[in-house]
Protein backbone atom coordinates (compact mmCIF):
# COMPACT_ATOMS: atom_id res chain seq x y z
CA UNK A 1 0.00 0.00 0.00
CA UNK A 2 1.21 3.23 -0.99
CA UNK A 3 0.65 7.05 0.85
CA UNK A 4 -2.66 8.56 -0.06
CA UNK A 5 -2.45 12.05 -2.28
CA UNK A 6 -4.00 13.40 0.29
CA UNK A 7 -1.37 12.65 3.23
CA UNK A 8 1.29 13.89 1.24
CA UNK A 9 -0.39 16.95 0.37
CA UNK A 10 -0.61 17.85 3.64
CA UNK A 11 3.53 17.66 3.65
CA UNK A 12 3.76 19.48 -0.04
CA UNK A 13 1.84 22.38 2.27
CA UNK A 14 4.35 22.80 5.14
CA UNK A 15 7.10 22.75 2.25
CA UNK A 16 5.11 25.34 0.40
CA UNK A 17 5.10 27.40 4.09
CA UNK A 18 9.24 27.12 5.22
CA UNK A 19 9.30 27.81 0.71
CA UNK A 20 7.80 31.21 1.76
CA UNK A 21 8.73 31.85 4.79
CA UNK A 22 12.72 31.32 3.44
CA UNK A 23 11.61 34.13 1.08
CA UNK A 24 10.63 36.41 3.11
CA UNK A 25 13.98 35.71 5.48
CA UNK A 26 11.72 34.33 8.35
CA UNK A 27 14.67 31.73 9.21
CA UNK A 28 13.51 30.55 12.52
CA UNK A 29 10.03 30.11 10.76
CA UNK A 30 11.21 28.15 8.06
CA UNK A 31 13.21 25.97 10.15
CA UNK A 32 10.52 24.97 12.23
CA UNK A 33 8.30 23.93 9.13
CA UNK A 34 11.34 22.19 7.64
CA UNK A 35 11.62 19.93 10.73
CA UNK A 36 7.74 19.17 10.83
CA UNK A 37 8.32 17.92 7.15
CA UNK A 38 11.75 15.60 7.55
CA UNK A 39 9.38 14.15 10.55
CA UNK A 40 6.07 13.74 8.81
CA UNK A 41 8.10 12.03 5.97
CA UNK A 42 9.79 9.52 8.41
CA UNK A 43 6.95 8.88 9.55
CA UNK A 44 5.45 7.95 6.36
CA UNK A 45 8.61 6.02 5.23
CA UNK A 46 7.79 4.28 8.69
CA UNK A 47 3.76 3.63 7.74
CA UNK A 48 4.39 2.80 4.03
CA UNK A 49 7.49 0.80 3.85
CA UNK A 50 6.71 -0.59 0.42
CA UNK A 51 5.95 3.13 -1.04
CA UNK A 52 9.68 3.02 -2.55
CA UNK A 53 8.55 6.81 -4.49
CA UNK A 54 7.84 8.63 -0.99
CA UNK A 55 11.54 6.58 0.73
CA UNK A 56 13.30 8.19 -2.65
CA UNK A 57 11.77 11.56 -1.94
CA UNK A 58 12.88 11.26 2.33
CA UNK A 59 16.68 10.30 1.25
CA UNK A 60 16.68 13.20 -1.38
CA UNK A 61 14.81 15.75 1.51
CA UNK A 62 17.43 14.37 3.91
CA UNK A 63 20.63 14.82 1.73
CA UNK A 64 19.22 18.56 1.78
CA UNK A 65 18.47 19.02 5.09
CA UNK A 66 21.94 18.04 6.06
CA UNK A 67 23.73 20.07 3.36
CA UNK A 68 21.33 22.76 3.80
CA UNK A 69 23.95 24.56 6.20
CA UNK A 70 26.64 25.10 4.08
CA UNK A 71 25.01 26.17 1.20
CA UNK A 72 24.50 29.40 -0.14
CA UNK A 73 21.41 31.95 0.20
CA UNK A 74 20.13 31.13 -3.72
CA UNK A 75 21.53 27.67 -4.23
CA UNK A 76 19.27 26.73 -1.15
CA UNK A 77 16.18 28.57 -2.41
CA UNK A 78 16.59 26.36 -5.61
CA UNK A 79 16.79 23.48 -3.91
CA UNK A 80 14.39 24.17 -2.03
CA UNK A 81 11.87 24.86 -5.18
CA UNK A 82 13.02 21.71 -7.08
CA UNK A 83 11.76 19.53 -4.09
CA UNK A 84 8.25 21.58 -3.58
CA UNK A 85 7.85 20.96 -7.45
CA UNK A 86 9.01 17.27 -6.81
CA UNK A 87 6.31 16.67 -4.36
CA UNK A 88 3.65 18.62 -5.75
CA UNK A 89 4.09 16.75 -9.26
CA UNK A 90 3.87 13.36 -6.72
CA UNK A 91 0.51 14.83 -5.16
CA UNK A 92 -0.90 15.54 -8.61
CA UNK A 93 -0.15 12.31 -10.24
CA UNK A 94 -1.30 10.03 -7.03
CA UNK A 95 -4.72 11.97 -7.29
CA UNK A 96 -5.21 11.10 -10.98
CA UNK A 97 -4.41 7.68 -10.11
CA UNK A 98 -7.09 7.59 -6.78
CA UNK A 99 -9.86 8.91 -9.16
CA UNK A 100 -9.07 6.51 -11.73
CA UNK A 101 -9.24 3.80 -9.51
CA UNK A 102 -6.01 2.69 -10.59
CA UNK A 103 -4.04 3.19 -7.60
CA UNK A 104 -6.16 3.57 -4.24
CA UNK A 105 -4.57 3.69 -0.60
CA UNK A 106 -7.43 1.35 0.76
CA UNK A 107 -8.39 -1.95 0.01
CA UNK A 108 -10.44 -2.36 -2.85
CA UNK A 109 -13.80 -3.56 -2.21
CA UNK A 110 -15.37 -3.85 -5.30
CA UNK A 111 -13.44 -6.70 -6.49
CA UNK A 112 -14.67 -8.83 -3.79
CA UNK A 113 -18.84 -8.24 -5.28
CA UNK A 114 -18.48 -10.98 -7.73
Amino acid sequence: MIASAYTIEEISEKLEAAYYSFIDDKITECEFALDMVLSDLEKIAKKYPQDEEMRSYLKTFSAFYEERKEMKKEEEKKKLSELLSDICHKVHWRKLGMSSGKELPFKDFRSLRR
